[in-house]
């Protein structure tokens, strides 16, 4: 869900990726795991800026 082919890691837009993030989560409180701290402590943050990175430098994207 996070680096998949429909992961949050290559989300298009703000939008996509907010939502599949929140799915993520939802999914984890779900699942009975605590590491939601964790994820928004240390790797969403990251994906956030890699998709940020990409949006703003199109040549960095996916080249498939």
């Amino acid at each position: 869900m996070l680096f998949g082919g429909e992961g949050a890691a290559i989300s298009g837009d703000e939008a996509t990726l907010e939502g599949r993030i929140s799915d993520v989560l939802q999914y984890i409180r779900f699942s009975g795991v605590d590491i939601c701290q964790y994820l928004n402590a240390h790797v969403l943050p990251k994906i956030r800026s890699n998709c940020h990175l990409m949006w703003q430098e199109k040549w960095l994207g996916q080249t498939a």
